[in-house]
């Protein structure tokens, strides 16, 4: 498939932010090579009409919308949605509307108090001028401008007035690209809670609190030069932190619910991103929702997928899926073999229908090192081992085993089920924990599916938990075109249900 990355080309003199989204694109053409697409690049400039010509010029099957402004101007960021819908192109992320809806922060307040989610009270330019009264603390945003531009410790103000506080966003506004608005500023703690969209609906990602060092001075914000200015004091003294304690589970139940509110209330497609301040009676208050928000190597969206243990590969095959289902296509073609992609080790080779004694402690080593297994599964895992060692294929078990030189670095089990010699159940796949995330799984799973096919299996099923520890297994399964069947409540305990998928080896079912 052809994908063209569609990005901004960062004017001169342009500031970290605006680069950042070369980073952006060159993460992403390497997650795309290495799931088999042809990737191009291509400059959005608000000459729609040779934008048109180059989409076409090279025939794309589908663009990653990386667009956030142009020119250096947040407000032309709704543009290229609109023209890849005019020209009805699949593209990843929200539409034209939603991404016009979630940008404007007026307009993105307006959507929130309509679906009477919870947001701080605001206060417009226009409101001010007319007379509308205001006093307390308020902290002054850009309307259209993302990433904090503009944004620092001097931009929460104290006032007695409306028109005192006019006077401060005037003040600011040429800085925060000539429109802003004032929020009445909560003094709490902060929140991001990041989405991505599984074939299956959308996933709310592990959440994250923004922490601020014991040395912070003045109010607790995260501004431009915490996010951009590495060698600032801002950026040294504060943190993103996934460790929560136990007094901490219903309101991470409440930030979750709420994000997944705001993703249906803005129509929202592929991933996002809802930022929220908790005040200190434990109020809720989403301050920002960012559609297609930033997904280069340290933005806190990949940082949320790492803590997941959702590789950056994965979560692009569902964005990419996701632009498809909005289309209305369904599927994405086939990923090239990942062992001619970048990203494999060199020499890593599979081998199938040969087994030995020394494979059972190479399983145990590769169950354990991930994490995700009790001792009793591990147990399990190298049981199976030993049955076909001694039952050979009479034992029904099959192993496909990846090695790197002299290492055993994955394994695949499976084997026929007894209600129907077409199915085929998958026991078993797992990668040593320095090999995730290169293709190793992606290979065994094609491989398996393969040598299934070859054995006349038309299908295969697996079977994981609900957890969110499990998390990534189930979006992995998802990225690879299994569809979830049946669930099982309270199968493996109390709120942890079983989840079966399965995949039609022959055509794709969702």
């Amino acid at each position: 498939m052809n994908i063209s990355l569609l990005y901004p080309q960062p004017c001169s003199g342009a500031g970290q932010d605006d680069l950042d989204v070369i980073t952006q694109a060159k993460s992403l053409a390497d997650a795309c090579t290495r799931l088999g697409h042809t990737v191009h690049t291509v400059p959005f400039t608000l000459d729609l009409a040779a934008v048109a010509q180059a989409l076409r010029g090279i025939n794309t099957d589908m663009a990653f919308n990386l667009v956030e402004g142009v020119d250096g101007k947040g407000k032309y960021i709704p543009f290229a949605p609109a023209l890849l819908e005019d020209m009805g192109l699949a593209f990843t992320g929200a539409g034209g509307s939603a991404m016009a809806l979630s940008s404007n922060k007026l307009f993105a307040k307006s959507v929130l108090s309509a679906h009477n989610i919870p947001t701080p009270a605001w206060r417009s330019l226009p409101d001010l001028a007319d007379g509308a009264h205001a006093s307390g603390t308020y902290i002054i945003k850009s309307v259209w401008e993302h990433a904090s531009k503009g944004m620092g410790k001097d931009c929460v103000v104290s006032v007695e007035s409306g028109a005192k506080l006019l006077c401060e966003m005037r003040l600011r506004a040429p800085d925060m690209g000539g429109e802003c608005f004032a929020e009445a500023y909560v003094e709490g703690r902060e929140f991001n809670i990041s989405i991505l969209e599984a074939p299956t609906g959308p996933r709310v990602l592990p959440p994250a609190e923004m922490l601020f060092d014991g040395r912070w001075l003045g109010p607790r914000i995260v501004g431009y030069l915490a996010k951009w200015a590495d060698d600032s004091e801002e950026s040294r003294n504060t943190r993103r932190s996934f460790v929560f304690s136990p007094d901490d589970l219903g309101l991470l139940q409440d930030l979750e619910k709420t994000a997944l509110e705001c993703w249906a209330a803005f129509d929202l497609c592929g991933y996002a991103r809802v930022d929220f301040r908790v005040d200190q009676a434990g109020g809720v208050q989403v301050i920002d929702v960012n559609a297609n928000p930033c997904l280069s190597p340290d933005s806190g969206f990949r940082a949320a997928l790492a803590k997941a243990q959702i590789p950056f590969q994965d979560a692009v095959q569902c964005i990419l899926t996701s632009g498809l289902k909005k289309k209305g296509r369904a599927e994405l073609p086939p990923p090239r073999p990942a062992e001619t992609g970048p990203g494999i080790s060199q020499g890593l080779v599979l081998r199938k229908d040969r087994i030995s004694p020394e494979d059972e402690a190479a399983v145990v080593r590769i169950a354990e090192s991930s994490r995700f297994f009790s001792e009793n599964e591990v147990r399990i895992a190298a049981e199976l081992v030993r049955e076909r060692i001694n039952k050979g294929p009479e034992s029904g078990y099959f192993f496909l085993f990846a090695e790197s030189g002299a290492q055993t670095v994955g394994f695949a089990c499976y084997g026929p089920t007894d209600a129907d010699p077409k199915e085929f159940e998958l026991y078993w796949i797992a990668v040593l924990d320095e090999f995730r995330d290169k293709g190793v799984g992606r290979l065994l799973l094609r491989t398996t599916e393969e040598l299934i096919q070859q054995a006349g299996g038309e299908r295969v099923s697996a079977e994981t938990s609900s957890s969110h520890q499990y998390a990534p297994t189930r979006i992995f399964y998802e990225a690879m075109g299994f569809c979830p069947v049946a669930i099982t409540p309270d199968f493996y305990a109390p709120g942890e249900h079983k989840y079966v998928y399965v995949k039609e080896l022959t055509r794709k079912t969702c």
